[in-house]
């Protein structure tokens, strides 16, 4: 990182926390913590950064140029127990590929063999430094979906679809064709789910609230209608 670096405050998560990514003149990135005003990474570490991706405020994503394998850290200062976090290795430089897309947001991490992709999730802990693989890299795909009350992970297997939660449970097998999200209503979030080329409604807790028996499904001015037998029926009126 050469000394004449540029902060960069309108990148994902630039300045948030304290923290702002940096670009020097050579090119690499670091990171400059406003809080201690030092940097994050000291040299000659962060003269070897080619990329970062900060959405998490606490976690960052960066690749290095050796290989240009992407690893995980947590940013956050504070204290588990009588231990002092300043920055801790959440995940080493291993990675191919990372989705990063929303603060506190699941991160997808994608490790290529030969021709074929391998994926695993990074999640948010409660406490302070609890970053942590919580999902094995063993899966085909993953789609990060930020929504108005929290975030989930699409994991894709074999075809079928699992919902995973923001701390990386899992919600519901990989039994589903399609997961798409439609709308929130301040508690709850909603989703369509298609089986067997049939559509149903479910809840972010994995709960049916409509079966997979219909032709179709949409989110109407009236509320939540299905197509069964060719006939359009309302079968959640909007509030």
């Amino acid at each position: 990182m050469n000394a004449a670096a540029q902060k960069l405050y309108d990148v994902p998560g630039g300045g948030e926390g304290g923290f702002v990514i940096a670009i020097g003149t050579d090119g690499y990135y670091s990171i400059w913590d406003d809080n201690s005003r030092k940097w994050a990474f000291d040299e000659p570490a962060s003269s070897t950064f080619t990329g970062m991706i900060m959405y998490n405020h606490r976690a960052v994503c960066v690749q290095r140029w050796l290989g240009h394998k992407w690893g995980v850290f947590d940013m956050e200062k504070g204290k588990v127990g009588s231990v002092n976090l300043a920055k801790k290795r959440v995940e080493f430089f291993k990675y191919d590929s990372v989705k990063c897309v929303a603060k506190d947001a699941p991160i997808a991490v994608g490790q290529k063999k030969g021709k074929t992709w391998r994926w695993g999730l990074i999640t948010k802990g409660d406490n302070v430094g609890t970053w942590s693989l919580t999902v094995k890299n063993d899966w085909d795909n993953f789609d990060i979906l930020p929504t108005i009350l929290t975030n989930f992970a699409i994991g894709h297997k074999d075809g079928k679809c699992a919902l995973f939660a923001q701390n990386g449970n899992m919600v519901t097998q990989p039994l589903y064709d399609a997961i798409t999200p439609v709308f929130a209503d301040g508690t709850h979030t909603y989703f369509f789910v298609c089986m067997n080329a049939l559509w149903g409604l479910m809840n972010e807790l994995g709960e049916m609230l409509v079966p997979c028996e219909n032709e179709d499904i949409k989110y109407t001015e009236e509320g939540v209608v299905v197509r069964k037998g060719g006939e359009w029926i309302v079968v959640s009126p909007r509030d």
